[in-house]
């Protein structure tokens, strides 16, 4: 239950964060641009970072791609899975027991 609880919260906060950041920038704004506002040069940091430390595969098949999707994109996709683990969670607990005693 606790679970199944702290997943649907993780969903709704991650929701709640796609929604501001679509309000803050147009929802066109990559996530790229988004992050080079916040900090000037940070995507060719991190661009930089990766090809030092990962195989160039990861840079080009999955982090680059990320970077150029909307930035509202990311947190609402990560609120899909936190939901969908909230609903899986849930759906393995058993029954609700009763605290009452009978006997």
């Amino acid at each position: 239950m606790i679970l199944a609880r702290t997943f649907a919260v993780l969903a709704v906060v991650l929701f709640a964060l796609a929604f501001a950041l679509a309000l803050a920038w147009t929802p066109q704004t990559s996530l790229a641009d988004a992050l080079a506002t916040v900090q000037q040069g940070l995507p060719a940091t991190l661009r930089d970072e990766a090809l030092r430390l990962l195989p160039p595969w990861v840079w080009g098949r999955l982090l680059l791609p990320l970077l150029l999707r909307p930035v509202w994109l990311l947190p609402a996709g990560l609120g899909l899975v936190a939901g969908g683990a909230a609903v899986t969670a849930a759906s393995h607990q058993g029954p609700a027991r009763s605290r009452q005693h009978r006997g």
